[in-house]
């Protein structure tokens, strides 16, 4: 029974591997207008069981819809998802010199005379 069951793991952990290849290969060439972006969505084949996925231009979430506060900036962050559409999704974070403190310096220090 243990032998069934480590058996049937492996087989779909291959099978899982194998979808996530697939999925990236179909939109590996496939052209979608710049404000849009590719992505490989399941589909069933009419009359029979059999699945596959098709590629699909979306547009997505992006910085130059999202409005952020003064002393912030929009950032695409990269969130885990469960179903496809997968898309990063812009935020507003503090705009902070990235710099460690001691050399954080104000920008008008920073321009050469």
């Amino acid at each position: 029974m243990k032998i069934r069951l480590l058996c049937l793991t492996f087989i779909l952990a291959v099978r899982c591997q194998f979808d996530e290849k697939t999925k990236e290969s179909v939109c590996k060439n496939y052209p979608c207008h710049p404000h849009t972006e590719c992505q490989a969505i399941l589909r069933a084949k009419e009359g029979n069981s059999e699945w596959y996925y098709e590629p699909l231009c979306m547009k997505v979430p992006s910085c130059a819809t999202k409005q952020c506060d003064p002393g912030e900036k929009c950032v695409m962050i990269k969130v885990q998802c469960r179903l496809t559409p997968c898309f990063k999704l812009p935020t507003c974070l503090p705009d902070v010199n990235d710099a460690s403190p001691e050399y954080q310096m104000p920008p008008a220090l920073l321009v050469r005379k």
